[in-house]
């Protein structure tokens, strides 16, 4: 297989998780049917780069398994994101009127353990280093909800929330995910994509092998002819 049947390989792969990260991102769902289309991206990308034939075909199909892999991971990334921040969103909502009444830092120790920002059973068991990084990342966006009420969409592009959901994602394993809410479904269309893409590197002009005593359309044709 040429190098540069690979790298066209390799650039439709590439493309086809991108695409399958992007859908997910957009709507908030991971489509495995997505899977069948990387591997017919896969595939074209190495016809596209001239490479055809049984080598070509087989390095397609194990492109396209790197590629589906790699696709199922940035889907599932970009959507647990998404999730974490609803779920942080709706989880602060619900705190901004209790904590809109409290007079000073003082009294972040009793509200963090009423709302579970800390393990501590009692507000004289919460680290000082606990209440200051509660000052410093939850405090600010209890505030701004409390005080502006934005909407989810507009709420989750401000660089305050972007790394506050990224510190708590971080501690989320995305493989963990990924093979908690694999099913049937996926895998029958994981092997599609990996067959679609060795089909297509295969190429349409490779000799057939007949079967023991099968005859061409055109050896039927001659005998036809002769009798």
């Amino acid at each position: 297989m040429k190098l540069t049947a690979s790298v066209g390989a390799a650039v439709g792969g590439l493309l086809g998780a991108l695409v399958w990260a992007g859908v997910a991102y957009l709507i908030g769902l991971e489509i495995g049917y997505v899977a069948w289309i990387v591997g017919g991206l896969v595939g074209c990308g190495c016809r596209f780069a001239g490479g055809q034939g049984q080598a070509a075909g087989v390095s397609c199909a194990a492109i396209a398994v790197v590629a589906i892999l790699c696709g199922k991971l940035l889907a599932f990334n970009g959507i647990i994101g998404i999730h974490t921040s609803q779920q942080i969103y709706q989880f602060l909502s619900a705190q901004t009127e209790d904590f809109s009444e409290l007079k000073s830092a003082r009294q972040y120790r009793n509200f963090m353990v009423e709302y579970g920002h800390t393990d501590a059973a009692s507000a004289e068991a919460v680290p000082q280093q606990e209440v200051d990084q509660f000052t410093t990342t939850v405090a600010p966006l209890l505030k701004d909800l409390a005080e502006k009420k934005p909407h989810f969409v507009r709420w989750r592009t401000q660089p305050e929330v972007k790394a506050y959901v990224d510190r708590v994602t971080a501690q989320i394993s995305t493989w963990g995910v990924v093979m908690a809410n694999l099913d049937v479904i996926d895998i029958i269309f994981a092997l599609f994509g990996v067959v679609t893409a060795y089909k297509v590197g295969l190429g349409t002009n490779v000799p057939r092998v007949p079967f023991p005593g099968a005859k061409s359309h055109q050896t039927a044709r001659d005998e036809e002819l002769v009798h």
